[in-house]
């Protein structure tokens, strides 16, 4: 919450930081929104798509298992996959 002219210069001057709302008294002295840098009011900053990102996840995870099977494997029998 912070005066109106306080909000536009922090908003022109790019100091508001992504993430928050901005409410300033109007006239009546009601708090308004006047600022809304949330992360709902912006487009989606991701670039690949749901199923692309979990493939991803689930090869790394693999990869990471398949690399250090002998690191956790304390029996020593090597298994074929």
């Amino acid at each position: 919450m912070c005066p109106r002219d306080l909000a536009h210069e922090l908003y022109d001057e790019r100091l508001l930081p992504f993430g928050v709302q901005v409410y300033c008294p109007d006239n009546g002295g009601a708090l308004r929104l006047t600022y809304d840098l949330r992360m709902q009011a912006a487009k989606s900053l991701r670039e690949d798509s749901t199923l692309c990102l979990l493939w991803a996840m689930l090869m790394d995870s693999y990869s990471r298992w398949r690399t250090t099977w002998d690191v956790f494997n304390e029996t020593g029998v090597s298994y074929d996959l």
